[in-house]
């Protein structure tokens, strides 16, 4: 018998479909993320640094309220 790894088991059509369908919304997530324009782009990392600080300060209060 050969030693190694089994064969990777091939999706079910529906989640083949899933996966193409993820796959597709993706490469249109990058085309309209391409065609920003510098200013656009910008406002956009300026919101999702504002999105990680509030996660952050939410994640520090959590700690900071535990019982420990």
């Amino acid at each position: 018998m050969p030693q190694g790894k089994p064969a990777p088991k091939q999706p079910s059509a529906a989640d083949a479909k899933k996966i193409h369908q993820a796959k597709m919304a993706y490469a249109r997530f990058l085309r309209d993320l391409h065609a920003l324009s510098e200013e656009q782009k910008t406002i956009l990392d300026k919101e999702v640094k504002n999105l990680e600080n509030k996660k952050i300060e939410e994640i520090q209060h959590f700690i900071q309220s535990m019982d420990i």
